[in-house]
């Protein structure tokens, strides 16, 4: 099901990311209502490392991360030029004024002044679940945008890659997915296609699994960035996240949107990063 987590309404309650070279936004998408499309089987979200605290995360990754809030409902995304920013599809769907969409930067929303707001309407690629809009103006200077890993490598099972996001965990509950997070994940295998429970059907998705057991699955991480290392210690793009069981815990499997044959697309009509 879409992992998108319902906040109360007309509450401003920003997610994870941002300080120093670090950068996070949050999209706030107003006027859409409060349905969080959670399900008892599958729930868009990520995964969630204790241990894995902000101050170690990849650079690529918290300088590119951005939280996205549509009305009371929470999702993440990623800076892919100074002004696109990539999600999943289903956090969009239905969002027709760009006025209406808003991104806030920083690690801790709750202290977060730095915003944008939407300049264009999404545009959204179902059944692949990506989406993407461009920012009315340039995002903060702190900003890296993050580069597409290219389509022709390939991972292999059991491969390691990292995800960042905003949304809520048991353990975090307090702090009501206000703050940047990331954690460690293993390729599994490609699905040509993927049926949630709520009625959505989406193709070529990649599922991971928990690495070391030690993460867990949670709402509110739908559209987040996740990472590749083609080469050591060189963080490329490699997709966001689709969704993920329910309920977060630590062998929940998450579903990746694959942005690296789907590049050009995301890229088209951009200014350059």
């Amino acid at each position: 099901m879409p992992i998108k987590r319902t906040l109360p309404i007309a509450s401003a309650r920003f997610s994870r990311l941002s300080t120093g070279f670090v950068i996070a936004g949050l999209i706030s998408i107003i006027g859409l209502g409060a349905c969080a499309r959670e399900d008892t089987t599958h729930s868009r979200t990520t995964v969630f490392s204790p241990e894995a605290t902000f101050s170690t995360a990849p650079r690529a990754m918290v300088s590119s991360a951005v939280l996205v809030s549509i009305g009371s409902e929470l999702c993440s995304g990623v800076m892919v030029t100074k002004r696109r920013v990539l999600t999943a599809a289903h956090c969009l769907e239905g969002v027709a004024d760009a006025s209406a969409i808003t991104v806030r930067f920083g690690v801790d929303m709750r202290t977060s002044s730095k915003s944008r707001t939407g300049g264009t309407l999404p545009r959204v690629r179902f059944p692949l679940d990506l989406a993407t809009f461009d920012l009315s103006a340039d995002a903060p200077a702190e900003v890296t945008p993050a580069v597409i890993m290219d389509s022709s490598l390939r991972l292999g099972r059991g491969d390691e890659v990292v995800f960042s996001g905003y949304g809520d965990t048991g353990e975090h509950a307090r702090d009501g997915g206000m703050f940047f997070r990331w954690g460690r994940i293993r390729y599994q295998e490609f699905l040509a296609q993927m049926d949630y429970a709520d009625g959505h059907s989406y193709r070529s998705l990649l599922r991971f699994a928990p690495s070391n057991g030690k993460s867990s699955s949670c709402g509110g991480d739908s559209g987040g960035p996740v990472f590749a290392q083609p080469v050591l210690g060189v963080y490329h793009l490699l997709g966001v996240v689709s969704g993920g069981d329910t309920p977060c815990s630590n062998v929940s499997s998450t579903y990746v949107a694959d942005a690296r044959a789907n590049a050009a697309w995301i890229l088209e009509g951009a200014q350059a990063p």
